[in-house]
């Protein structure tokens, strides 16, 4: 597995293109913020973590919350457990929905 933040991605950062892109994005939250509340889904990978960073800019108190499957890699609820999200457990796991819907091989649906 390659480095988390390679060289290059700290010279593309200081690019004046990046910089604007970066600045679009933040103007754009802050109008949506004086629309109305702003919250995000986080995933635990790389796009909902630059997603809930530039949120983050503009509203630190910006609700964040992780749906937990049941089937998330360690390394996922890891990045979870470290970026401060609220996360939200169904009744059942993807697998146990899974089990009773039918899905993915299974013989059928659990009648309720």
């Amino acid at each position: 597995m390659g480095a988390a933040l390679l060289r290059e991605d700290l010279i593309v950062a200081q690019l004046a293109s990046h910089k604007r892109r970066v600045e679009h994005s933040l103007e754009t939250i802050r109008r949506a913020a004086e629309i109305g509340g702003v919250g995000i889904a986080y995933s635990g990978g790389k796009d909902s973590t630059c997603a809930l960073d530039l949120v983050r800019r503009v509203i630190p108190s910006a609700p964040a919350a992780f749906f937990d499957s049941g089937c998330e890699f360690a390394s996922t609820l890891e990045m979870v457990a470290h970026s401060g999200v609220e996360t939200v457990t169904p009744r059942m796991s993807m697998l146990d929905m899974a089990r009773y819907a039918g899905w993915w091989d299974y013989a059928s649906p659990v009648d309720v």
